[in-house]
């Protein structure tokens, strides 16, 4: 055997080289291969959108235009399929009269959707309700909108509807035809006398059952100012326009407007009462009798607190220990009868929180971005952050944050100042004073709220005061927030009205504790925890929540019709 020394190729080495050469062609061929699976897969993905939008519009030229029949070729490679599935998912619409506390859902709408699905190597688009949809690991997303459209007040559902020969595989092309003719089931007086435009009080909820609900309520959350609300064990959806039915008066102390949330007042010395600015006193000590609260969700008192009122509750009714209602118990769940109730109990059918005021605040916030009085104020500087003065108008500021000792100070002269804040409100110390007898509003958005540990918050008081010069005049100061308005009021003494309402499904939470407020408060969750306490102003009965001109986003017209297809392969 020859000798192979350093710098020769033997034939040991050139079997090792031809291996590693191989080895590598095969890595590379698999990786190759790999690259060309992943991009024939996206590529057919891409071409099934481009499809499932052609079937959208030819759908509806069929269902909502002149033509009675399309056809739509279906590009196939292997690996894909098409199938109709004419009984997947359903879509119910539903009329509430809230004027009327006995009055039962009525139903315009209960239809199956019907959906054409494509379905390739883990990928699934389907075209459902006018719209195409994609399903993903962790949900769903919307391709193309449904043919559901909300603008001015206005809902208008012409609902499609489709059929085929079952759960049936479709191969080459789908010819769409009507099923029928298309019928108007609001308005509609013929079924119902009271289905007529404009509407009256009520509320309209819009419920779908599909695999791709999450993005059917994605798109109802950006495309309405409606509450969504998610059943995810059934895979429902559901979306609640509300029709205005009165003005929203302030009648509570506290108001907690969500179903989930709920009122707890759990700490020793915990109180709600009432007194009457009008009376030019302001609170003197004594106790008045409308210290009355509301809630849509569970309400639960403990400890020796005391609220001085009747209480409403849309849930479950707690009263432990040694904790005392001066008066009814309204209640519409369970009743926990461990405290003292010095009225009688009874049982009533629901409480309704107020909606959400989402559009004014962002109304005001955009109005005042580009135009406002900052110039020469303590606003100037684009937020607020030592003490300084305001006067009659309207200012836009990223935040307000004062500190031990600075005070901002603003100056009403019998006018009306409107502060529109982007972040937060933060009195770490500080004190935001009220002069004059004009009326003070400030809107806060919450966009970039202040962080502290895991919370976020729009308001935050920390041996803080808000004070009104005339009186604890409530009447004067209004801070208004969106549905998630998350509040925290600890050492601090305010006064006015914090409104925030989340409607049933808001997230929102206010906070007190060692506290108090004169005016009211609504925020979609209460607790007042030890030694915190709500004074209701009884001059705000008569007082709007919102200002008559400004604008509310709400459900004035509807028009639904069921439009029915025939898809066949």
């Amino acid at each position: 055997m020859p000798d192979v020394g350093r710098g020769q190729t033997g034939p040991i080495s050139l079997v090792l080289l031809l291996g590693i050469v191989l080895t590598g062609m095969v890595l590379v061929v698999s990786l190759g291969g790999t690259a060309i699976t992943d991009t024939k897969s996206q590529l057919g993905s891409q071409r099934a959108a481009k499809t499932l939008t052609q079937v959208d519009s030819k759908a509806a030229m069929v269902a909502l235009g002149d033509t009675n029949r399309q056809r739509i070729v279906l590009p196939l490679d292997e690996q894909e399929a098409y199938s109709v599935h004419d009984r997947r998912g359903w879509m119910r619409v539903n009329v509430t009269n809230t004027s009327d506390p006995g009055d039962k859902p009525n139903t315009i709408v209960n239809e199956t959707l019907g959906s054409l699905v494509y379905e390739s190597e883990g990928t699934e688009l389907a075209y459902q309700g006018g719209g195409v949809w994609r399903a993903e690991e962790d949900g769903s997303v919307m391709v193309s909108p449904p043919e559901f459209h909300y603008r001015n007040a206005t809902l208008t559902l012409p609902l499609i509807s489709m059929r085929g020969s079952g759960n049936a595989s479709v191969s080459d092309a789908v010819t769409i035809e009507k099923n029928g003719s298309s019928t108007d089931e609001f308005p509609n007086p013929t079924a119902n006398k009271n289905w007529t435009n404009p509407l009256g009080h009520g509320k309209v909820n819009v419920t779908v059952q599909s695999e791709y609900y999450e993005a059917w309520g994605t798109y109802f959350e950006q495309r309405t100012e409606g509450s969504v609300q998610y059943d995810h064990a059934n895979e429902r959806v559901t979306l609640t326009l509300v029709v205005p039915a009165k003005p929203r008066i302030v009648r509570t102390a506290v108001a907690a407007t969500a179903a989930a949330g709920g009122l707890k007042i759990p700490g020793n010395g915990a109180r709600t009462d009432s007194y009457s600015s009008a009376d030019g006193d302001g609170y003197t000590g004594d106790p008045h009798g409308e210290g009355n609260i509301s809630t849509a969700g569970d309400f639960e008192i403990t400890g020796n607190a005391d609220v001085v009122g009747n209480v409403r509750t849309g849930g479950n009714a707690n009263v432990q220990g040694s904790a005392t209602v001066d008066g009814n118990v309204y209640y519409t769940g369970s009743d926990d009868r461990g405290g003292t109730v010095t009225g009688d109990w009874f049982r009533i059918d629901g409480v309704d929180g107020d909606n959400a005021i989402d559009s004014v605040v962002d109304e005001e916030t955009d109005a005042y971005d580009s135009q406002n009085n900052n110039s020469g104020t303590a606003a100037a500087g684009g937020s607020i952050t030592s003490s300084g003065d305001l006067w009659p108008g309207n200012y836009s500021v990223d935040r307000i944050y004062l500190t031990t000792g600075e005070t901002l100070t603003v100056n009403t002269n019998g006018q009306e100042v409107v502060v529109a804040v982007d972040d937060y409100i933060r009195l770490d110390g500080g004190t935001i004073n009220v002069e004059g007898d004009g009326v003070v509003r400030f809107y806060v958005a919450g966009e970039n709220r202040y962080v502290t540990g895991n919370e976020k918050y729009f308001m935050h008081l920390k041996d803080g005061t808000v004070d009104i010069a005339n009186h604890q005049n409530s009447t004067q100061l209004w801070i208004y927030g969106k549905k998630y308005f998350n509040a925290s009021i600890k050492d601090s003494t305010g006064e006015g009205v914090i409104y925030a309402p989340g409607g049933p499904t808001g997230g929102g939470e206010l906070t007190m504790k060692q506290s108090e407020w004169y005016g009211s408060v609504a925020v979609s969750s209460v607790t007042l925890k030890q030694g915190s306490a709500v004074h209701y102003d009884t001059a705000l009965r008569n007082k709007r929540a919102i200002p008559d001109q400004k604008k509310i986003v709400r459900l004035t017209y509807m028009h639904v019709t069921v439009n029915k297809v025939n898809v066949t392969g």
